[in-house]
């Protein structure tokens, strides 16, 4: 008979869900996404407890269909103008250090969804200035213009999405 390998340590993780609450509570009453979520990241557990989390903008329907990601695919709704407003009051009262913001890709949108980006960036800097941002953006399919849109708005780290 085989016996199985004995797991490394540092695969058995002692993580209660129930500490996590506070930050599910937050996003839930926000009513925001997250790349956690959407994505089926599983170190979720683990990141929420440590205060990390990587907003997911731009609503919860991607525009494309990459065979690699889990973010459903299909038409998505029109954006939400307060979103920003939102991800920059869950930051506040998180009290992030570092806050991170990626999307799903919205080629139906004639900005690529770039403007939603920078305001999101802008309206962080109102409550955290101290905080870093970091952005983790689509390739806005090569269009210049939607890159600039977010490079004014002066993140700290800009980094492609892919």
């Amino acid at each position: 008979m085989l016996q199985a390998a004995k797991r490394p340590s540092w695969l058995n993780k002692n993580i209660k869900l129930k500490d996590c609450e506070r930050m599910e509570a937050h996003l839930r009453d926000l009513n925001l996404n997250t790349v956690c979520h959407k994505a089926l990241c599983p170190n979720i557990a683990e990141c929420f407890l440590q205060g990390h989390v990587t907003f997911l903008i731009l609503g919860n329907i991607c525009t494309r269909g990459c065979k690699f990601c889990s973010v459903p695919k299909g038409k998505p709704a029109e954006i939400d103008p307060d979103e920003p407003k939102r991800v920059a009051e869950a930051a506040k009262r998180l009290n992030l250090k570092h806050i991170v913001i990626t999307s799903v890709t919205r080629d139906d949108l004639k900005d690529q969804g770039s403007g939603l980006f920078a305001e999101t960036v802008l309206r962080i800097r109102e409550n955290l200035r101290h905080s870093s941002i970091e952005i983790l953006i689509p390739d806005f399919q090569g269009d210049e213009k939607a890159i600039n849109n977010v490079v004014k708005a002066k993140p700290d780290i800009i980094g492609h999405n892919l």
